[in-house]
C-alpha cells in the first residue's frame, strides 16, 4: 500500500473496529412492525443506506447499528461483496442480518467513521475485497477475521475531516447530475409512450376494430427442449431478447442445427414474437423478427405470422403502446411468481386494422420518436460513464493524497486517465 507522506497505515484490528456480524431471520414481512432489518440490498453501489426496501423482523437482542457506524455487506455475488456504507441518522437503531458486519470505531480513535465508510467503498470500487473473499455456490463471502486484516491508510483526524467534506460535496454535484439524467430518461420514455398511444388512437381512427387472431395465420407456442451455449448451433430467442420492443441479440442460447423441432419451429422474416409467461410487468411484450439470422424460439414466447392486411410492426407497436399493456394487464391470468397471456387470450387482443399505406405511413412517426428518444438514451448513457469515472477518480484522489490540492473534479478525472 503506498502511503502519503504524513500520513499513517494500520489495519481495522490494529486500529481497535469492532465487527459485529447481525443474525439471520426467516421470519421477515415487508408489514411495518418490529424492527427493521438491514440486508445487501439496502446499500447501494454508490455507498449509501437506501432503506426503501424494507423488510421487518421481531426481535429483543441488543444487535443494532448506530449513528456512525458502518455497515459492511459481508457476504454476496464476488462482485457486489464488500458494499459499505455509514449509519445515518435514518438508520440508527436497525438491526442487520448475518450478511452484514457492523463496524464500531473506538470512541477515541484515529479514525472517522466517515472517513472509513468511504475508504472501504473505495476499496469496494477497485474490487479489493472480490479479491480476498471466500467464493461459495453462488456466493462469496469474507468473514470478519479477515475483514479486520484489512489496510487502510488515513492523515491525521483534520485532513480526514476534509477530505470527507470535500468528497461529499463532488459527490453532492455528481448526484445532482445524476438526477437531471434520470429525468431526462423519463421523459424520453414518456414522450414514447405518449407517442405509442397517439398513433394507435389515430390507427382506431383510420381503420376497423378487429384481432390479432383475425388477421394471423399462424399462432404458435416455441420449444421447451434445453438448451445449450454451444454457439454453432441455432440461437433460441427467449423472453430476455426481448427489449422495449426489439430483439436484442446478446445473450443467446442454442439448440443443434439437426434438431428435431427443425425446420418447423426455425422463425421466418415478419414473426412476431409475444411473451406469454413472465412477471405481472413484463408479460406481453412482443418483438417482430426480421431475418437477422437463422433463429428459434422458446417455449415462454409465441409466434404470430400475419396476413397481407398487417404489417408485423404494426401489430408490435399496438402490443407495446400504452393501451395494448393495459389490455395485457386486464387479461392476464397470474400464476405462483409469474402472469400468463396464452395463445387464446392473444388471438382475441383488440387490434386496429387500417389501410397497409397508413400503417406504413404510422410506423415511420413512430420510428422517428424512437429514434429520437435512442439519441437521448445514448447521451445519458456516455453521461453516466463520465460521471461514474469522476466518482471513481474523486475516491483515488482522497486517499492517495491529492484531493486536498485539487478544486476541479475533471481534473481528478485527467489524472486517473493518465
Amino acid at each position: 500500500m503506498n502511503v502519503p507522506d504524513g500520513w499513517r497505515a494500520a489495519t481495522l484490528g490494529e486500529l481497535a473496529v469492532q465487527a459485529r456480524p447481525g443474525f439471520a431471520s426467516g421470519k421477515h414481512s415487508r408489514i411495518e412492525g418490529g424492527v427493521q432489518h438491514l440486508r445487501p440490498m439496502n446499500i447501494t453501489r454508490l455507498g449509501r443506506l437506501d432503506l426503501a426496501d424494507a423488510k421487518y423482523v421481531e426481535d429483543t437482542s441488543d444487535r443494532r447499528v448506530a449513528l456512525n457506524d458502518v455497515i459492511f455487506n459481508n457476504t454476496n455475488s464476488p462482485a457486489l461483496i464488500g458494499k459499505t456504507a455509514l449509519i445515518t441518522a435514518e438508520g440508527a437503531g436497525l438491526a442487520y442480518s448475518n450478511h452484514m458486519t457492523r463496524l464500531r470505531m473506538p470512541r477515541e480513535g484515529d479514525l472517522l467513521p466517515a472517513y472509513l465508510g468511504l475508504f472501504l467503498h473505495h476499496l469496494w470500487e477497485k474490487r479489493y475485497f472480490e479479491s480476498i473473499c471466500s467464493n461459495h455456490v453462488n456466493q462469496a463471502s469474507v468473514g470478519a477475521r479477515k475483514l479486520l486484516e484489512t489496510p487502510v491508510s488515513f492523515p491525521p483526524l483534520p485532513e480526514q475531516r476534509r477530505i470527507v467534506e470535500l468528497v461529499e460535496e463532488h459527490m453532492a454535484h455528481l448526484d445532482a447530475a445524476d438526477a437531471s439524467l434520470a429525468s431526462a430518461e423519463q421523459r424520453a420514455r414518456a414522450l414514447t409512450a405518449s407517442s405509442r398511444a397517439n398513433l394507435v388512437s389515430e390507427g382506431q381512427r383510420l381503420g376497423v376494430d378487429s384481432t390479432v387472431g383475425a388477421h394471423s395465420t399462424e399462432v404458435a407456442y416455441g420449444s421447451s427442449s434445453k438448451t445449450s451455449d454451444a454457439s454453432d448451433g441455432v440461437p433460441v430467442l427467449r423472453m430476455g431478447n426481448i427489449q422495449d420492443g426489439q430483439l436484442d441479440w446478446s445473450s443467446l442460447k442454442y439448440l443443434p442445427r439437426d434438431h428435431a423441432e427443425f425446420p418447423k419451429l426455425l422463425l421466418r422474416d415478419g414473426d412476431l414474437l409475444f411473451n406469454r409467461t413472465n412477471s405481472a410487468e413484463l408479460v406481453g411484450k412482443s418483438a417482430v423478427f426480421r431475418g437477422e439470422r437463422s433463429a428459434s424460439y422458446a417455449s415462454y414466447l409465441i409466434r404470430v405470422r400475419f396476413d397481407d392486411t398487417v404489417l408485423p410492426e404494426w401489430a408490435n407497436l399496438c402490443i407495446n403502446s400504452p393501451q395494448g399493456r393495459a389490455h395485457v394487464k386486464s387479461v392476464l391470468a397470474q400464476q405462483v411468481g409469474q402472469a400468463n397471456v396464452n395463445g387464446t387470450k392473444l388471438k382475441a387482443f383488440p387490434l386496429p386494422v387500417p389501410p397497409v399505406e397508413d400503417q406504413r405511413r404510422l410506423l415511420e412517426s413512430a420510428d422517428r420518436a424512437r429514434q429520437e428518444a435512442l439519441r437521448t438514451t445514448q447521451t445519458t448513457h456516455t453521461t453516466r460513464r463520465r460521471s461514474a469515472a469522476l466518482r471513481r477518480a474523486v475516491l483515488t484522489a482522497a486517499f492517495s493524497g491529492h484531493l486536498t490540492s485539487t478544486t476541479d473534479p475533471s481534473d481528478l478525472l485527467q489524472e486517473s486517465i493518465a
